[in-house]
């Protein structure tokens, strides 16, 4: 289960999955936003997939 999804950012699986793994892989097309209060989580989640894919 993603923290997307714990947290009710999303409203299903498939979508807190999708975003997570756009997001972790540093790609983040932009087509899925979550909330203003929720965006250092997303930008926490990029740094850490930036150092783990990239090393």
């Amino acid at each position: 289960m993603t923290p997307y999804r714990m947290l009710n950012i999303f409203a299903d699986f498939e979508t807190a999955l999708y975003f997570s793994t756009i997001t972790f892989s540093t790609v983040g097309y932009g087509d899925i936003v979550p909330a203003h209060a929720r965006r250092i989580l997303t930008a926490l989640e990029g740094v850490n997939g930036s150092l783990l894919i990239g090393c």
